[in-house]
């Protein structure tokens, strides 16, 4: 085993990226990209053949992590993948295995050449169960999400049982998620650590490798005697509590002692969705029955003694998809558009009902309990004449939002009248968000920032600032915001940064003549975009260009899963931010122009635009979502809810879900109002 230095690894690891692997049937690999990497190796992605051939996934072991132990994990991984591809009806929902072998690296002059065993697989365009899950913001999903993913993680570890393999390393971030067309599909992946049942492998460091909170008790004990198929039904119960109550089964904080987190397994109090729930999905809220149920079959499937257990994936599946399935019918639409208590999402009562056709609303539904083929538009309301220029969409369907003639409260069927804040005139706003303690910011012209009391008073974030307006804005956890805009008397894009009590921080941007939007990705960088290509990185008093081609207004930008962001703009521009900052220009079926864009509950990304444009991002490009040919709406607005996406423009209401054609035409009115999302 050779042994390198970091800075040799690094050199190494991309002096890797535009080589050449040969596989055993002589089929060349070409790298292009590093996807990721680990404690022990890389991961490429690569063309498969051809250099502009099918994209792939290879996995290499980094040399120093070359060892007889590492090379037993690597080659099961391989053998048992390679037995699952070759059965006569292999699952779509296990990652598929296209070769494995190794290859020789030349470390450079006066090195020894280094062997690197390395693994293809199937390259998935998608996201982790674990990147979804962890937000942001981190959140629960949905009952009827977690039922199907999890049904095909069921499936997948039905298939690897039935051949004597134990997965032991199921976790949310190996599962991957992807769409084929408008259907999520899940893919279980990462077999380095499965056990075959026949086999006796003396385990030392590599028990370690399992992953903590997730893998049982018994995965720590010397020998691994009692691994079976079990031992996957408890990471499994573990998935599915931290999808259904936004935290793990078995928290741990950095740092821990991994034997403090044994104990709790072993000793203490199974998790309950009742008891220890952070975030409940909507559909189980105030359902105690049915958490009584679930709670039950957790406690089962989270006991400490295997054999207390269910003793199969399936058994356990068939006694929790019931109970999801039940929540969600008896839950229906009262989950999604609960009736009006009177007060709006800011704590401001409205009005006795006025004016309906006030804004233009179009639901998405991206989960229907039927067969999905293509998105159908509703009308939800009639046609309007009111202008809309910000909403707030809210988890249950509801939306606040503001126009020049005032604010107004969407309950998922009709709008009702919101008396405007005194202080705060409705045609100065421009843009209304959430701070993460869940108050309501206004911003705007003439330097207009306000945060709205559940009273229904304004309190000015700071002193007025007549010269700027704003047009985006973002709130962090700490409480400062940070808005972008332009300055009135000159020429130039402004970021501001606002905290009570503390003067403003101000910085004028000179080479745009505004900025539109702001973002936090999941690194905790800030970007922030706008008029001529603006692309900016925001880290006060430091503000740096992104470059990029240059070659329109950007208006919109929304944090992907995977760590990049989304980025819209005029003649139907798209932008792909990565998690390292380098911009790619993606496929868009439009040129119209585009100016909203955010996250769906579907795990992919929408986008809408001028003249009735919906657009979703699907493997890198952005497909119309067909729409009545009739809507020439001006959509500005685009939220996620609990049931898929609303989409709100200036003309008329429209609501979409997704069915087949002739089915269940009872249930379409029904369906067609539900409008929920996450908060």
């Amino acid at each position: 085993m050779v042994v390198a230095q970091d800075s040799t690894l690094l050199a190494l690891r991309d002096q890797l990226i535009g080589t050449t692997l040969v596989g055993t049937s002589g089929v060349p690999f070409h790298l292009r990209e590093l996807l990721g990497e680990g404690g022990q190796g890389w991961v490429y992605k690569a063309n498969y053949d051809e250099p502009d051939g099918m994209w792939v996934v290879v996995k290499m072991l980094r040399p120093d992590s070359v060892n007889d132990e590492t090379m037993i994990r690597f080659r099961r991984e391989a053998e048992v993948l390679r037995m699952l591809g070759a059965q006569a009806t292999p699952t779509p929902n296990v990652v598929r295995f296209y070769d494995h072998g190794s290859t020789t690296v030349d470390t450079g002059p006066g090195r020894e050449p280094v062997q690197m065993p390395f693994t293809v697989l199937e390259y998935v365009d998608g996201v982790t169960l674990a990147s979804v899950l962890d937000g942001p913001p981190r959140c629960s999903l949905p009952a009827e999400r977690v039922r199907r993913i999890l049904r095909q993680v069921v499936r997948a570890l039905e298939t690897v049982h039935a051949h004597r393999v134990v997965h032991r390393d199921l976790k949310p971030s190996n599962i991957l998620l992807t769409m084929q067309g408008l259907t999520e599909l899940a893919k279980v992946t990462d077999f380095g650590l499965v056990k075959l049942v026949d086999f006796k492998l003396t385990q030392t460091a590599t028990v370690a490798g399992a992953s903590l909170g997730y893998a049982p008790p018994e995965q720590y004990e010397q020998g691994n005697e009692r691994v079976s198929a079990r031992t996957d039904v408890f990471s499994l119960a573990t998935i599915l509590f931290e999808a259904l109550a936004a935290r793990p089964a078995f928290p741990y904080a950095d740092g821990e002692n991994p034997l403090r987190v044994i104990s709790r397994q072993l000793t203490g109090p199974r998790p309950s969705l009742a008891r220890d729930a952070v975030q409940l999905s909507p559909e189980l809220l105030g359902q105690n029955a049915f958490l009584q149920d679930l709670d039950r079959e957790l406690e089962r499937a989270l006991q400490a003694d295997p054999e207390r257990r269910h003793p199969t994936v399936r058994e356990f599946w068939n006694r929790i998809e019931p109970i999801l399935k039940a929540a969600v019918a008896k839950a229906g639409p009262a989950a999604r558009t609960p009736p009006s208590t009177g007060v709006g999402p800011s704590g401001l009562a409205p009005n006795a009902r006025t004016d309906v056709n006030r804004w233009s609303v179009i639901g998405f539904s991206t989960r229907p309990p039927i067969e999905l083929s293509r998105p159908v538009a509703r009308v939800l309301a009639p046609a309007g004449t009111r202008t809309l220029r910000s909403a707030l969409v809210g988890g249950d369907g509801t939306m606040m939002a503001v126009g020049p003639a005032g604010f107004g409260r969407w309950d998922g069927a009709s709008w009702s009248d919101l008396p405007a804040p005194p202080g705060v005139e409705p045609r100065a706003v421009r843009g209304i968000t959430r701070t993460h303690d869940s108050q309501i910011v206004v911003f705007g012209d003439r330097g207009l920032a306000s945060i709205l009391t559940p009273q229904g008073m304004a309190e000015p974030l700071g002193s007025p600032m007549p010269d700027l307006c704003f047009h985006g804005a973002l709130c962090d956890p700490s409480g400062v915001v940070t808005l972008v805009g332009e300055r009135l008397s000159r020429e130039a894009g402004v970021v501001v940064q606002l905290a009570r009590g503390e003067p403003p921080r101000i910085r004028f941007v000179e080479w745009t003549p505004r900025l539109r939007a702001i973002a936090l990705l999941a690194s905790g960088v800030v970007i922030a975009c706008g008029d001529a290509g603006a692309l900016v990185r925001v880290a006060l008093p430091e503000l740096t260009p992104i470059p990029w081609e240059c070659t329109g207004h950007l208006h919109a930008i929304a944090p992907r899963p995977d760590g990049g962001a989304s980025i819209v703009g005029s003649g139907g521009h798209a932008l792909s931010l990565s998690q390292q900052l380098s911009v790619q220009l993606e496929a868009v079926q439009t040129t119209r122009d585009l100016f909203a864009v955010d996250l769906g509950v579907d795990g992919a990304m929408w986008c809408a635009g001028a003249a009735g444009r919906v657009m979703r991002r699907v493997r890198g490009v952005w497909e119309r979502i067909p729409v009545d040919a009739s809507v020439t709406s001006r959509f500005t607005e685009i939220g996620p809810t609990n049931d898929g996406v609303l989409v709100v423009g200036d003309s008329s209401v429209w609501g979409t879900l997704l069915r087949n054609d002739e089915t269940l035409p009872g249930q379409l009115d029904a369906l067609g109002l539900v409008c929920g999302g996450r908060q």
